[in-house]
Formats: structure tokens, sequence, C-alpha cells
């Protein structure tokens, strides 16, 4: 069969289905020492606190667009735009893209990237940013489908190495 997908912005109202749907592509993600290390319910408590925290106190206009199939949400983009913090010229930050395993492959990605690309371009942004792990490949390569290019690093120091309850 065919699906409609339809891409829009979520009301401040919807913010919990937002939530739910990214507490659980967010799980999918995790290393399973680290699922083992922070059981589901701790996870979603602090996913939902920080979700919470990032969306309420940001530096800029929070947008979440919503993709949907038959009025259920099926993916989401988060962005905000904002200043760059080095050129104080406006650019626009992707926080976070997520669709359900079931809609992937389905052009439902690059439907929602079209979409900030022309919000960006309405806010007379000049560059679009993000970060994404060096594992998810699978990211990686759809950003590069939209020109997007590595340009720095996230660093990180590990203190202590993820361990399992029983080792502790």
């Amino acid at each position: 069969y065919i699906i409609m997908i339809i891409i829009k912005e979520v009301e401040n109202s919807k913010i919990n289905d937002i939530i739910k749907l990214d507490r659980e592509l967010s799980w999918e993600l995790l290393d399973d020492n680290v699922k083992k290390e922070l059981n589901w319910d701790e996870f979603a408590k602090r996913h939902e606190y920080m979700f919470r925290k990032l969306y309420n106190t940001s530096i800029g206009q929070q947008i979440i667009l919503g993709a949907f199939d038959d009025n259920n949400l099926i993916g989401y983009a988060w962005i905000e735009l904002r200043l760059d913090t080095i050129s104080m010229l406006p650019t626009c930050f992707i926080v976070d893209i997520g669709i359900k395993q079931e809609y992937r492959g389905k052009r439902i990605g690059a439907n929602l990237m079209n979409e900030i690309i022309k919000i960006a371009l309405n806010n007379n942004v000049r560059t679009i940013n993000l970060l994404v792990e060096k594992k998810n490949t699978k990211a990686i390569n759809f950003y590069k489908k939209f020109d997007f290019k590595i340009t720095g690093y996230i660093m990180e120091k590990q203190l202590r190495k993820t361990q399992n309850k029983k080792d502790k």
C-alpha cells in the first residue's frame, strides 16, 4: 500500500509524543554495557529530563517537525535557529533527526531534511550544522547526500569504563 506522509511543525502540546519516540530511538543506539548499567526506567527518566531541559533553555528558536502517517508520529526533526557563536551570523543547528525503524528507507528523512533546508533559507541562514556519532555511518552517509562536510572534531576523554552493575 502507498503511505502518505505529512511533514508539519509539531505544536508544544504534542511534545510528549516527540519525547517518547526520541527515547525509543535513543535507546536503540545505546551500547549494551550502558543499557546494563542504566536500566530502561532510569534511562527514560533521565532522557525526559534532559530533553525538556534542552528544549526549554535554548539560545535560539526551537522548531520540531513531525512526520506523520495517518496522524501517527513516525519521525521528527528538531532544529534550532540561532546565531553562530563565532561568526555571529544566522545558523541552523540540527539537534536531532529520528525515524521509526519500519519507516526507514522511504525518503522520510530526505523529506524532513528538505523542509529543514527550506526553513533555513527562509530565515537567511548561511550554514546548517549538526553533530553525529563517528560510528553512525548510516547517518553520516545520509548527511553527505545533502552535501554536509566534516568540518571539525568532537574530542572525548574517557574517565571510567562503563561497568555492569554486578561489577561495582
